[in-house]
């Protein structure tokens, strides 16, 4: 509102990104508008009830205004649902891409897989079989395939079973460019294969869905 009456008064915060949160918590402050909003909302339904009772000869007119108060509920439920900051272990942000991957444990053993989380500094690998490598293992990485690919030397931070969970350290800036080319490539490609098959009543489902978990 500030902004439409005098655009120089406001201003603009840049949030931080990335980052380690020990625990999950619901951050009012942000989410006061929404609840300010939802309040209203909750509010108006209830009397909307009460004046169809109340009121016959206008209860079309009141269940469209009720629909639509509806409709702004759920909005306004996935709004407020942001606000639920998740527990965060890792210092950066990752992204779930599926990458062709491979590392060697021998000169004669190499193993497959795709890789299921990466970031600046860790990879999750989902491998075709099931390892149990010794934790600080040193192992030689290939991500990617022919066409566009990168080397990079990992430690095994964690394994179970088919999940290899390895650490990147002391990555060159080429390296870190190719990791980014590598992970965004493949995220554009999903972005298109979705926007090629978009179902308008499905999204429209999912956010129905997501309005029910912040309630």
């Amino acid at each position: 509102m500030l902004a439409l009456i005098n655009p120089r008064l406001g201003k603009f915060n840049v949030t931080s990104k990335g980052g380690i949160l020990r625990r999950s918590y619901f951050d009012r402050r942000i989410a006061l508008p929404y609840l300010f909003l939802l309040s209203l909302n909750v509010a108006g339904l209830v009397m909307a009830e009460r004046r169809y009772i109340a009121d016959p000869v206008h209860r079309d007119t009141i269940l469209m205004n009720a629909a639509w108060c509806g409709y702004s509920t759920m909005i306004l439920l996935v709004a407020a649902s942001v606000a639920w900051e998740r527990r965060q272990l890792r210092s950066g942000a990752s992204l779930r891409v599926s990458l062709p991957a491979s590392f060697k444990l021998s000169s004669e053993q190499r193993v497959d897989g795709k890789t299921v989380l990466i970031s600046h500094t860790s990879v999750t690998i989902k491998s075709d079989e099931a390892f149990d490598l010794a934790r600080g293992m040193s192992i030689p990485l290939l991500l990617g395939d022919r066409r566009l690919y990168c080397k990079v030397t990992a430690l095994v931070a964690h394994s179970a079973g088919r999940r290899q969970h390895l650490y990147l350290p002391d990555l060159s800036d080429e390296q870190e460019r190719q990791l980014e080319r590598l992970a965004y490539s493949n995220s554009k490609r999903s972005l298109h294969k979705y926007q090629a098959t978009d179902r308008p009543l499905r999204s429209l489902l999912q956010i129905f869905l997501l309005a029910v978990r912040g309630v």
